[in-house]
């Protein structure tokens, strides 16, 4: 069976010009239109290295030089595999597709991650972030506030409609409001206790902030170009919430 480490490191390193180091090598896969190809990918000082595999053999090897104009990468959230676009200011650009983790490839993780912040400190521009993996404080989608500001709207109201609709019906009885009570508490309670964990841990992330600035999926705007942050979530069961909002230069 094929060692892809090994063949991945000795095709790579046989790319290598004078005075270059490898940097990052990585297993994914390049896509060109609807032709999806697996193989190696790495950095040098000047290049971006590419080695295309046919079967357990090299079909094709490519040297571009590092005339970049802009990257984006994304994540798929079902197979979690990144994409990663570049653009070139004098050539076609690239799509590669990649997984963090490779059974074989003990490296993969670490070499992915440097592999990624190396080309967006080479990259003039980047348009497209996977807020997951960049350190910083996160705000999320408040998906469950939502059903909170409903209940807690309704609770007064029903609260108040009970004792009159039992008394009309012969029906009423102090122990059953206080339970109906008890019940609709224990309901927006329920709510509360989800919107905590979804903000802490598991909520969609909208927006990261470290000292570099704000990143938000498809955008980084610098903390010296912010002027002024207001922070408003409109109650709505979609993901594009509107939040009222951070003005810019």
């Amino acid at each position: 069976m094929m060692n892809l480490k090994y063949l991945m490191n000795k095709t790579l390193t046989e790319l290598l010009e004078e005075d270059e180091n490898l940097l990052f090598p990585i297993y994914g896969s390049l896509c060109r239109g609807k032709d999806v190809q697996d193989g190696f990918f790495a950095f040098t000082e000047r290049n971006l290295l590419i080695a295309l595999l046919d079967g357990e053999t090299v079909a094709e090897t490519m040297v571009i030089p590092l005339d970049i104009s802009s990257c984006a990468v994304s994540r798929e959230r079902m197979s979690k595999q990144y994409t990663i676009d570049i653009r070139f200011n004098e050539r076609r650009p690239l799509k590669i597709k990649a997984h963090k983790k490779v059974a074989d490839i003990d490296t993969q993780e670490q070499n992915f991650y440097s592999f990624l912040g190396h080309l967006s400190s080479i990259s003039p521009k980047q348009t497209g972030f996977v807020l997951d993996d960049i350190a910083g404080e996160r705000i999320r989608w408040q998906f469950f506030t939502v059903y909170i500001y409903v209940f807690t709207a309704i609770f007064p109201i029903v609260a108040f409609c009970i004792p009159f609709l039992e008394e009309k019906d012969g029906t009423f009885s102090i122990s059953l409001f206080f339970e109906a009570i008890f019940m609709m508490s224990l309901i927006i309670s329920v709510f509360f206790i989800l919107s905590f964990f979804n903000k802490r841990y598991f909520g969609k992330v909208v927006c990261v902030m470290n000292e570099k600035g704000l990143y938000t999926e498809y955008r980084f705007v610098s903390w010296d170009r912010v002027k002024a942050i207001g922070y408003n979530a409109h109650a709505s069961l979609t993901s594009q919430t509107p939040y009222n909002h951070a003005s810019f230069d």
